[in-house]
């Protein structure tokens, strides 16, 4: 929950000079990152088992909502593991789509950040995210899409598709 309670600090104090903010594993709701995880029914028992107040905090409480918020002046760097069951990639890359400024970073075959366990990470390809997140919000490198960041800390830029509005996928 830590990158989505930085998102929402960086929102808030968005006309402020912020470096920026890198999240790791951000959701785009709780309940949408719960029920990937656990499933439909056990989210639905989570729900019911949390006391109203927390129930109804965590379902205002929207990172989405406060990417869109955000400034040009805050770049914003989402990264997420290929593997992440918690908050999977679609998550990074549409947080990074709606925000004015942001970056979706792919770490190829991680999953989950696991900080009580750290030998399930591979730390060097964390590292490696990191440091090209910095040179990005420095401005020191160019993306025209995704980043992905392979096992062995190679990295290349995937560019994104363009949307196309018809169903047969070509154009007439």
């Amino acid at each position: 929950m830590g990158a989505a309670v930085a998102l929402k600090a960086a929102c808030i104090h968005s006309p402020s000079p912020l470096g920026g903010v890198l999240a790791h594993a951000c959701y785009t709701d709780f309940f949408a990152a719960a029920k990937q995880k656990l499933g439909p029914f056990r989210t639905w028992v989570l729900k019911a088992l949390l006391p109203g107040e927390a129930r109804r905090g965590l379902e205002d409480f929207r990172p989405a909502d406060y990417a869109r918020a955000t400034t040009r002046l805050t770049p914003l760097v989402f990264i997420s593991g290929t593997r992440d069951s918690v908050c999977p990639p679609e998550m990074g890359s549409a947080l990074a789509d709606s925000s004015a400024r942001g970056l979706f970073m792919a770490l190829s075959g991680a999953g989950h950040p696991h900080w009580e366990k750290p030998e399930l990470q591979n730390s060097w390809q964390m590292e490696k995210a990191v440091n090209l997140a910095l040179d990005w919000i420095a401005g020191e490198l160019t993306v025209d899409g995704t980043l992905f960041v392979d096992e062995e800390c190679n990295y290349r830029n995937v560019p994104r598709l363009k949307k196309n509005n018809s169903r047969s996928g070509g154009s007439k």
